[in-house]
């Protein structure tokens, strides 16, 4: 008899995709009712003053931290990957929870409800990797053909911009005090970047979790940015980072996916 067919992993079921999908768009809960026309604005008022973005002393300390944690596989630290993975899963309760909660102006409070459901799954998702030791990130399985990815990695987490007349610009004004350090879909990039630096002993199934709920976030980014407010464009192109790293990511998670060549690590 032929031997079944193993049955794919919870993280690349089609049905599991598709439900972390349909959570992301549940309506926001608001004090004032809104039309789902109003959605995107919905979103906007909350992004632009959230709850997490209330104690600015904290807003470079975060950063720093994200830094840190991504460094780390380059120093050899042999607990690297849990550091990595467990800040992550720390920081996304944070900023599932504070990102997404405001007071906003015309709706009153609002909570976009389905980003914070589907970030504290990939935190709860990143736990599970933490306690069963799934991933390890070691610095001999630097892929060194990757070093590039540093470039949008550098950009997520710098987040160089600023508002001129209404219009958000490049800027390296704010860099070091800015809030990409609690902001999801600056973070992310960081993250999968350095998983996919360093590929090894990365775990296919948080690997494609992170990956695929942060290409959810980003192509839904691009869309507002470019296509709905044109005005924010560069605000469109700092989600660029978070397109391609999960992009990549969620190929590389694919099972049966070779990882990078012996030569290609110098």
């Amino acid at each position: 008899m032929e031997r079944r067919k193993a049955r794919a992993p919870l993280s690349h079921r089609v049905w599991w995709r598709v439900v972390l999908a349909a959570v992301l768009v549940v309506p926001a809960i608001t004090a004032r009712p809104y039309e789902p026309a109003r959605t995107a604005d919905v979103v906007r008022e909350v992004l632009q003053a959230p709850y997490v973005t209330a104690i600015p002393a904290l807003l470079p300390v975060a950063k720093l931290l994200l830094l840190a944690v991504a460094v780390l596989p380059f120093l050899g630290a042999r607990w690297a990957g849990q550091a990595l993975i467990g800040y992550y899963a720390t920081i996304l309760v944070a900023v599932g929870l504070g990102q997404n909660m405001a007071d906003t102006t015309t709706y009153g409070f609002a909570w976009l409800i389905g980003n914070t459901v589907v970030m504290l799954v990939v935190a709860v998702w990143c736990v599970l990797d933490l306690v069963r030791g799934r991933t390890t990130l070691r610095r001999e399985g630097l892929c060194r053909g990757r070093l590039w990815l540093l470039v949008p990695m550098a950009l997520a987490l710098l987040m160089p911009y600023a508002m001129v007349d209404g219009s958000l610009v490049p800027s390296i004004g704010t860099v070091l005090t800015n809030e990409a350090g609690v902001t999801y879909c600056m973070i992310t990039p960081v993250v999968l970047g350095t998983l996919l630096l360093f590929p090894d002993e990365v775990d296919r199934r948080t690997l494609g979790t992170v990956a695929w709920v942060g290409l959810l976030f980003g192509l839904l980014n691009l869309l507002d940015w470019f296509a709905l407010h044109p005005a924010y464009w560069w605000m469109g192109v700092l989600h660029l980072p978070l397109v391609l790293t999960a992009g990549w990511g969620l190929i590389e998670s694919r099972p049966g996916t070779s990882r990078p060549a012996v030569s290609a690590r110098g």
